[in-house]
């Protein structure tokens, strides 16, 4: 009889354990579910805001993704917390395994960290045209380990992200206008008014450059075979090449219209008639 009743008490004992520990974990997992639909929505409310803020892709996406699964991993805490699981010793573990993880991929995290630094501070963004120690070209794309450039002659350079954070950015379409100088020599016998004011009539004819900042032809030096005249004008920066290479052969053509000689280098050798040379 008494081990019967022994019996009976730890089988109600027992289905009571079992039930609780059935509440429990329903508890947790309706917590669970609750708070994935909770990150969804969230998640996507979050995207939606920046993208309205017209921010970088790369940065949306990691953004949105950290907010996702920030929120995911608290509500999986308090899922188990309910679920009658120790959390701190979970934690424990976690921030153990973190440490061994991150231990092992320092040099990945840095490559991500440098990611993040520039997504957010955003010294250059796609189609922007920068030199990178010592590589230059226009900006492909920006992720959280690498940066793509494609150099003027078609060639795609891969850039860690490290590096770029460690060295000087130089950033050509960073402001909305760009300045063009380009050099010429006459020679100190020739009319430099002249010589100017044929510089400054290709700037003012020149349907690419811009009126503000205004162009100025200067006088920049003064070397041993004639005088230098520089031309500088303003373009927006996506016309730079063309226009460059455009003012080359129209300040040649003005300088020689209005009378004035380049020269160049002569080589007198003492002792030497002219007729022999």
């Amino acid at each position: 009889m008494i081990e019967e009743q022994e019996l009976n008490r730890f089988s109600s004992l027992f289905e009571t354990e079992l039930i609780g520990v059935f509440i429990a974990f329903v508890k947790g997992a309706f917590i669970l579910l609750i708070g994935w639909c909770i990150a969804i929505v969230a998640s996507k409310a979050f995207g939606q805001a920046l993208r309205q803020s017209k921010i970088n892709k790369a940065t949306l996406y990691f953004l949105d993704n950290l907010l996702f699964y920030a929120f995911l991993t608290l509500v999986a805490m308090a899922a188990l917390s309910e679920m009658g699981v120790d959390t701190n010793s979970f934690l424990t573990v976690l921030g153990g395994a973190a440490l061994a993880v991150g231990l092992g991929l320092k040099d990945q995290l840095a490559q991500l960290t440098a990611g993040i630094v520039l997504l957010v501070k955003r010294p250059f963004r796609d189609g922007d045209y920068v030199d990178i120690a010592g590589q230059s070209g226009r900006v492909q794309s920006i992720d959280f380990f690498q940066t793509v450039l494609k150099s003027l002659d078609g060639k795609k350079i891969v850039l860690p992200n490290s590096l770029a954070m460690s060295c000087v950015i130089t950033n050509f379409t960073g402001y909305p206008e760009r300045r063009i100088d380009i050099p010429v020599l006459i020679r100190y016998q020739d009319s430099i008014r002249d010589a100017k004011a044929a510089l400054m009539e290709v700037a003012v004819k020149h349907e690419k450059i811009l009126n503000q900042p205004e162009a100025q032809v200067v006088m920049s030096d003064m070397a041993d075979s004639g005088i230098e005249l520089t031309l500088r004008a303003w373009v927006v920066p996506t016309d730079y090449a063309k226009v460059r290479f455009e003012l080359f052969e129209l300040v040649l053509e003005a300088v020689e219209g209005a009378g004035c000689v380049i020269p160049y280098p002569h080589l007198v050798i003492p002792g030497v008639s002219e007729e022999a040379r």
